[in-house]
């Protein structure tokens, strides 16, 4: 998260123009922008581009693993070799050499493509995997009538993040695996994984 002359932008600093004598700080957070007073617990939900919250947005997959690795944030900046020409570049990079993210494999990383519910999954089976967690939990994802369309790349992510309760149903018997991931989603998602986490 960043401040230019004491205030939070709600736009990401690659979008942000700086004039002659701005004074710019870099914060980094623990705790989702609460330890810092802004950004996500301003309502903002991040970068929205505006100070309206937006909970039906789609969530950029550079934003998701920014999200992701707010609380290495601090460890990320020492690790990381990104250009730093995007706003998530040096959290994508550090999420790169951790095994958390790795592209399309084909060459392409897409990181302001939508973030799909799968996607979501396996960037948290991921990381809970680099900090050690408990990732053998499976549900039954067949009682679910889209669970023929999960990615098989991304069944035993989906599978664990489900029975852990992390992503739950977008209806009571669809799970939407390819559907993007909205705002409200992410931080219902994020939310969960936390708590989960910490118990």
């Amino acid at each position: 998260m960043y401040k230019v002359n004491g205030e939070f932008p709600s736009y990401s600093a690659s979008l942000y123009t700086l004039e002659n004598g701005d004074e710019v700080e870099w914060l980094y957070t623990r705790d989702l922008g609460k330890d810092v007073g802004g950004g996500w617990d301003s309502g903002t939900g991040g970068n929205a581009g505006d100070t309206t919250v937006k909970p039906a947005a789609k969530v950029s997959s550079g934003a998701a693993k920014a999200s992701v690795t707010l609380d290495n944030m601090k460890e990320a900046i020492g690790n990381a070799k990104g250009s730093g020409e995007a706003w998530y570049a040096e959290p994508l990079a550090w999420a790169l050499a951790n095994d958390i993210v790795s592209g399309y494999g084909n060459g392409r990383f897409g990181p302001n493509d939508h973030v799909t519910r799968e996607q979501m999954a396996a960037i948290l089976h991921s990381y809970a995997s680099c900090k050690g967690c408990d990732v053998t939990a499976m549900a039954d994802l067949s009682l679910y009538t889209d669970g023929a369309a999960i990615s098989p790349w991304a069944q035993s992510a989906l599978s664990w993040a489900n029975a852990e309760g992390f992503i739950t149903g977008r209806t009571a018997t669809t799970l939407a695996p390819g559907g993007s991931a909205t705002r409200a989603e992410v931080a219902a998602i994020l939310m969960r994984f936390v708590e989960g986490l910490a118990s």
